[in-house]
C-alpha cells in the first residue's frame, strides 16, 4: 500500500512539474519582443512589445471587422445589396481625404475606421477588409492612366458569384451595366468602351471624360490564391504562414492589375 501512494505522489508531483515547465515556456514564448512599425506625415517608426500584446491586437481588430461586417450587411439578402451598404457606410463614416491640420498616418485598417478619415488608399483598404469578412473577397486594384502604369487610380476588385467586379470605393461606386447588373473585369477588358454606357457613373462628383481615361489600358489579373485582406482572419492568417513556410505561397501584392 505505501508503495502504492508513494507512486501516485511521484505520478502527482512529476504531472505538476511537466505543468509548470510548460507554463513557463508559454510564458517565455509570451513575452517575446516583437516590433511594429507604423508612419506619421510620412515618417515611419518602429515600437517594440510583446507577443503576447501584438496578438491581442491583431485578435482585437479581427473581432472590430468581423461585428462590423455583420452590422453593415445585416439587412441585406444579396453580394450586391452587401456591397451597396457597405460603400454607403463609408459615405457617412469615413471621410475621403486628410481633414486639414490632423496628421496623417500609416498604420492599420482598424485605425483608419476609428480615426474616421483616410487617404484614397487607405479608404480602399477599408472597403476590401469590410467585403472580405462579408463573404466577398476583394483586393486593390490599379485603374492605369498610361500604358506603363506609372500613373493610375487605387481602385478594388470584389469576387461576386466566383467572377471579380469592378469598384471604386473613393467615389462609393459598384459598377453596373445598362440592365443593372454587376459588370465584370473580364467585360471591361474585352470592351473598356462598356463602361461609357454605365449608368453608374452617373453618380460622379466630376466630369465623365477624364475620369474615362483610367479604362483605357485595364489589365486582366491572374490567379489569386489569398488577398491581403484574408490575412486579417486568424485561421486564414494561419493556414497562410503554413503554406508560406513550404513555399507553397508568396505574400500576396498590394496592389493586382
Amino acid at each position: 500500500m505505501k508503495l502504492y501512494y508513494r507512486g501516485l505522489r511521484r505520478l502527482f508531483f512529476r504531472k505538476n512539474a511537466i505543468m509548470i515547465i510548460a507554463v513557463l515556456v508559454l510564458f517565455g514564448i509570451a513575452h517575446i519582443p516583437v516590433t511594429e512599425k507604423y508612419g506619421v506625415n510620412f515618417t515611419y517608426y518602429q515600437r517594440t512589445m510583446p507577443l503576447y500584446e501584438k496578438a491581442v491586437h491583431f485578435i482585437s481588430r479581427h473581432l472590430l471587422y468581423r461585428r462590423l461586417a455583420r452590422e453593415i450587411t445585416l439587412q441585406a439578402t444579396t453580394p450586391e445589396e452587401a456591397l451597396e451598404a457597405i460603400l454607403e457606410w463609408m459615405r457617412d463614416n469615413i471621410h475621403n481625404g486628410i481633414p486639414q491640420g490632423l496628421r496623417v498616418c500609416d498604420d492599420h485598417i482598424a485605425s483608419i475606421i476609428i480615426r474616421g478619415y483616410g487617404a484614397d488608399d487607405q479608404i480602399v483598404d477599408v472597403f476590401c477588409v469590410l467585403s472580405t469578412y462579408s463573404g466577398m473577397r476583394a483586393s486593390m486594384y490599379k485603374l492605369p492612366k498610361s500604358a506603363d502604369g506609372t500613373s493610375f487610380r487605387v481602385a478594388a476588385i470584389v469576387e461576386v458569384d466566383g467572377l471579380w467586379r469592378l469598384a471604386d470605393p473613393n467615389y462609393h461606386l459598384i459598377f453596373r451595366d445598362e440592365r443593372g447588373d454587376l459588370m465584370t473585369l473580364n467585360t471591361l477588358i474585352g470592351d473598356p468602351h462598356s463602361i461609357e454606357r454605365s449608368p453608374s457613373l452617373e453618380a460622379l462628383p466630376g466630369a465623365k471624360e477624364p475620369y474615362l481615361m483610367y479604362f483605357q489600358y485595364i489589365k486582366p489579373v491572374g490567379e489569386i490564391k489569398t488577398v491581403r485582406a484574408e490575412l486579417q482572419i486568424p485561421l486564414r492568417r494561419l493556414l497562410f504562414e503554413i503554406r508560406k513556410a513550404f513555399r507553397l505561397e508568396d505574400n500576396p501584392p498590394l496592389f493586382v492589375g
